[in-house]
């Protein structure tokens, strides 16, 4: 398992640079769980704006990532 900054990703383009150099530092040409890095509010609304989502779900479907996830930072109520 590794994890991605949302705060990194603005376009499709920086996902998957960043997914590049992750799956080069580990060796390997699939992540057995992809981690959203910090989620909060903020960056909530900001992976929805730039569709992150979408992009791991890509990079899934290339078999790139085996499982999405994230670590959640913030209040109950959020």
């Amino acid at each position: 398992a590794t994890k991605i900054p949302p705060q990194m990703v603005n376009c499709e383009k920086d996902f998957f640079d960043i997914l590049d150099v992750q799956l080069k530092k580990l060796q390997t040409d699939c992540i057995d769980v992809l981690l959203i890095h910090s989620l909060n509010k903020e960056k909530f609304a900001h992976i929805q704006k730039v569709g992150m989502v979408q992009m791991m779900e890509k990079a899934k479907a290339q078999g790139k990532i085996a499982a999405i996830g994230m670590s959640f930072h913030d209040d109950f109520e959020t």
